[in-house]
């Protein structure tokens, strides 16, 4: 009987990890590929950004709706929909014959993938007692860690050698054997739904961030003219004030906003907000500025760009005696300017440096980057009110992604800006790659203000492991 229950808890763990990997993997390997994307589909590289925003969006606008869905049609359903739905996004992104063909079917994609990952954590955490759960969670951070160090090598591998439709096949095999065992599996558990599903607000929330999100893109891509992209990120904005207020005032919102009251849950949040829209982009232009400025292949690309997840994967094993040692605050604080300055000086790559001096400055970066990142999500998740658990880790969650894919549509546009500055003589100049990776390093030095507002103690009861205060 220990036997069958021991090995029914190691499908689950494989499941889990088999969706984070996918989704991880996807992502990854998806950015080394952009140029000849753009090539193959005769677009402007930089509109490929709309492949990449449009997959976060979806991720943020229904990652909130995944517990309710749990909830009312049960975890194995939704998990085992959730991922057919990102396989059969996958699939359709391989066939994707025009750009706005592939961004709709990233957008299915996304929606697949906001169910998977949060309802697959919900399926662990009712398999294993606390006890094992800090021993499982490690062995699944060891899995999205692996998959965004190979993603950039076998991204680059298939681009040069196959085709870029190749990238979003290799998932199908993994996640049919994963649909198979999870309706084989897993039970399709359901819980007591205390609310019910707020249309009403999911449609105001998702339209204000489709549109504003949508306006932005149209800046580099110029769809629509420019006094209908300012009216629509105005009426975006006022659909975004007008959620905020409609969910003060409702007790069932798709997003409950009363967790924005404390003051110490309140202040990460805007700070990991700047800081995710300083970095969200640097995956998106390093492909392009090695590929398009210097004419690398995409499996040299990838191989250069490699060592930033490498870096992450190395900080993790000394992020939590860092962070006993200086308290969350000077971590936080110090780390935020180092990314910044690491940042920036990766437009020294444009300058021709030797091939060890670009691993240095890409592994610098990623090592800053992953400390900057488990800082500020265990910071996170501790300030967390008892009683708003659900909700505070789908705001975390959602804001990641958001944050993220506006990170990556402002970083576009900085990018056209200096692409057609006076001081650039020529298209895909790298110098307009070096003046950007200095803009978005400059943001990033920004949120360090924002994090130096947080109050001493909360720092110090996280950082020795005391309850910390949430108000």
């Amino acid at each position: 009987m220990n036997r069958l229950k021991l090995d029914h808890k190691t499908i689950i763990l494989w499941l889990v990890g088999c969706a984070f990997f996918m989704e991880m993997l996807d992502g990854t390997a998806l950015n080394t590929a952009v140029p000849q994307i753009a090539l193959s589909l005769h677009q402007n590289p930089i509109n490929l950004k709309a492949a990449l925003t449009s997959y976060l969006l979806a991720l943020g606008v229904f990652i909130p709706v995944s517990g309710w869905m749990a909830d009312k049609f049960g975890t194995r359903n939704v998990f085992g929909t959730a991922m057919i739905t990102f396989l059969v996004g996958s699939i359709a992104c391989g066939f994707a014959t025009s750009l706005s063909m592939l961004v709709v079917s990233r957008v299915i994609q996304g929606i697949g993938g906001a169910m998977m990952t949060p309802v697959g954590r919900l399926v662990m955490l009712r398999a294993f007692p606390k006890s094992e759960l800090v021993h499982v969670t490690s062995r699944l951070t060891m899995v999205t860690l692996i998959a965004p160090t190979l993603g950039p090598v076998i991204g680059g591998a298939i681009t040069t050698y196959l085709s870029w439709r190749v990238i979003f096949f290799i998932n199908v095999p993994l996640g049919l054997l994963g649909c198979y065992c999870i309706f084989k599996f897993i039970q399709n558990e359901k819980a007591a739904l205390s609310r019910k599903f707020d249309l009403f607000g999911f449609l105001i929330l998702g339209m204000g961030l489709a549109g504003l999100l949508a306006a932005l893109d149209a800046v580099t891509d110029p769809v629509m003219p420019w006094h209908m992209i300012c009216l629509t990120i105005v009426l975006s904005i006022c659909l975004l004030i007008a959620y905020y207020i409609y969910a003060g005032r409702s007790n069932h919102a798709v997003v409950d906003t009363s967790i924005f009251k404390a003051k110490n849950f309140t202040i990460p949040v805007i700070g990991m907000t700047i800081f995710r829209i300083s970095t969200g982009g640097v995956p998106f232009i390093l492909p392009l500025m090695l590929q398009i400025g210097f004419n690398l292949s995409p499996l040299y690309s990838g191989l250069l760009l490699a060592p930033l997840a490498l870096g992450m994967l190395i900080m993790k094993s000394q992020i939590k005696p860092l962070l006993k040692h200086f308290g969350f605050k000077k971590i936080l604080i110090i780390n935020s300017l180092l990314v910044g300055f690491s940042l920036i000086q990766l437009n020294w790559i444009a300058l021709g440096l030797a091939i060890w001096m670009i691993v240095a400055l890409v592994l610098l970066y990623g090592l800053f980057l992953s400390l900057q990142f488990s800082a500020m999500n265990v910071l996170l998740y501790s300030q967390i009110p008892e009683n708003q658990l659900s909700n505070g880790s789908s705001v975390i969650s959602a804001n990641q992604q958001i944050s993220t894919c506006f990170g990556i549509a402002i970083t576009a546009i900085i990018l056209e800006h200096f692409l057609h500055s006076r001081d650039i003589t020529h298209l895909f100049s790298v110098h307009a790659f070096r003046y950007t990776l200095i803009s978005m390093g400059a943001i990033a030095l920004l949120s360090s203000l924002v994090f130096s507002k947080l109050p001493n103690d909360i720092a110090e009861h996280v950082a020795k492991g005391q309850a910390p205060k949430t108000v």
